[in-house]
């Protein structure tokens, strides 16, 4: 262009006023008369400074420099135009996908939006302020609008509801009406309760989301090139009243988990299918008795019956018939995953020792083996259990609580409802605290010889006083003593006690607290 016309365009004191926004101009080689767009990144070689270079036009050997912000998009813009909520000028071809798009080579095309798409994807070539709808579609009530997805959840945001219900469950009726052989895919870190599904559709796969890969593995797995292998790490429920309550953190009385709960699930821990069958054989011990620092050898002979490579994961499950305590219903202690091919068997050897079968003793606070009868089984998952044997272990012999032998810890109970623990520094031993009145904290099997007084040790938060509670064989039993914390006044713990009653030699006590407010640490017995 001629030199009068630049001027025109740019004038003589461009450059100064370039300055005083505190921009540099940068001359990048180009051709007469086109504009030099050169965005060098940190590393390049050339960039002498950390200031953004500003867009440079050469005319007649003559250079307007304006800085990049003036000249180009906003950064706050091109911020949009990565989320989706923006249509790029620069590239006409590309649209921004909100949530819920899908782009499709149709769909670039910017000459000639499809109404179709119009709520999914932006508008051709147009810039918008954020939280604008559509073009085309604005004049709609509720055009524009940017709904929450069903799927993909980040595991922060906590575990969704159990029966998935809106889009997703109509999408679901709709697909198995379309087509009776569907097949549903669970892509989530967390259990449903799938029980239309499992009534419904012929096939289930569930995996978590574990990066770029996930769906080309589970494409595999549909098309038949690899076989599922995986098992549930947790229980499925048939539906939301079964899953225990969210304030009965204690895992035996609240029934949480495969080893403690009475409810049938509806696909049990450990469970899983594959493209074949299997068959176990008859379950062989290398003793009946297990003692101290031995090992009990345990083996059973699977086979592969179908006609495809496949693995199979063979688990091995105890449970105490007997004990003094709340033992498991069951309890995994050993797996083995093999690969068999078609109608091949294999031996899998499983070796036990004694001290897998210790658990924590609160009264004594130390691991102990209990003497008892001890029930082995072998299975594919923990309610597909096939093989079965019974084994005599000698140990020790769990005593009771003797009250008299000093103060009990609140924590070391043997079981609580509504208590949660309480993370503080300032105390040698956990504290714990109700989460809603009547919570309770239950000590099993108490020699009451010599106790004449009990007490609590802990401070009251509120403004009224706290009563608690002694109950005798159960939370809701007979009331023994009753004593009032009142709120607390000094920085350390307040300790209040009251007389008991003749107690019988051996019972269950439960200490119930009939108000929120109170941190419990000691229990004390005289």
């Amino acid at each position: 262009r001629p030199a009068a016309a630049a001027d025109r365009r740019r004038p003589a004191d461009g450059r100064a006023r370039a300055a005083r926004r505190g921009t540099r101009g940068t001359v990048a080689p180009a051709r007469r008369g086109r504009p030099a767009r050169h965005r060098r990144g940190p590393g390049s070689p050339r960039r002498r400074r950390h200031r953004p270079p500003a867009r440079c036009r050469v005319r007649d050997d003559r250079v307007a420099a304006r800085p990049l912000r003036a000249a180009g998009r906003r950064p706050d813009v091109d911020r949009r135009a990565a989320a989706g909520r923006h249509a790029s000028r620069r590239r006409p071809g590309f649209r921004g996908v909100s949530d819920g798009g899908r782009v499709r080579p149709d769909d670039l095309d910017h000459r000639r939006p499809r109404p179709g798409h119009a709520a999914a994807l932006g508008g051709p070539g147009r810039r918008r302020r954020p939280g604008r709808g559509p073009g085309p579609q604005r004049r709609r009530r509720g055009a524009g609008r940017r709904r929450r997805p069903e799927a993909g959840r980040h595991p922060s945001a906590g575990p969704p509801d159990p029966e998935p219900a809106g889009p997703t469950g109509a999408c679901r009726a709709e697909a198995r009406a379309a087509n009776a052989n569907s097949v549903l895919v669970v892509l989530s870190p967390y259990p449903y309760a799938l029980g239309w599904a499992d009534n419904h559709v012929p096939a289930i796969l569930w995996s978590v989301p574990s990066g770029l890969n996930t769906h080309r593995a589970v494409a595999e797995i549909l098309f038949g090139e690899q076989s599922p292998a995986g098992r549930l790490p947790q229980t499925w429920y048939r539906s939301d009243a079964d899953v225990p309550a969210d304030l009965d953190r204690d895992t035996v009385a609240g029934e949480w988990t495969y080893m403690y709960t009475r409810r049938e699930p509806l696909y049990a821990f450990g469970h899983g299918l594959t493209y074949t069958t299997f068959a176990y054989g008859p379950l062989r011990l290398s003793g009946s008795h297990l003692r101290d620092d031995e090992e009990l050898a345990i083996s059973v002979q699977v086979r592969n019956t179908g006609f495809r490579e496949c693995a199979e994961v063979v688990q091995l499950y105890t449970r105490q018939l007997r004990s003094a305590v709340a033992q498991p219903n069951k309890q995994l202690r050993d797996f083995q995953k093999i690969t068999l091919a078609a109608q091949a068997s294999r031996t899998v050897t499983f070796l036990l020792r004694t001290s897998d079968l210790a658990f924590w003793d609160v009264t004594t606070q130390r691991w102990v083996v209990e003497s008892g009868t001890h029930e082995i089984c072998v299975g594919r998952s923990a309610d597909d259990l096939v093989g079965t044997a019974a084994i005599t272990v000698h140990g020790a012999t769990v005593s009771g609580r003797k009250l008299a032998a000093g103060p009990v810890p609140a924590s070391t109970a043997d079981m609580t409802a509504g208590i949660a623990i309480v993370d503080t520094d300032e105390r040698d031993c956990p504290v714990l605290s109700p989460l809603r009145p009547g919570a309770w904290l239950g000590f099993l099997r108490c020699e009451t010889a010599g106790a004449r007084r009990w007490g609590v040790v802990g401070d009251n938060l509120g403004d009224r006083p706290v009563i608690v509670e002694l109950h005798a064989d159960s939370a809701d039993g007979p009331v023994l003593s009753l004593l009032a914390v009142p709120p607390a006044t000094a920085r350390h713990p307040t300790a209040v006690t009251a007389a008991l009653p003749p107690l019988p030699e051996r019972c269950d006590l439960f200490v119930v607290c009939a108000a929120t407010g109170l941190r419990l640490s000691v229990i004390t017995f005289d």
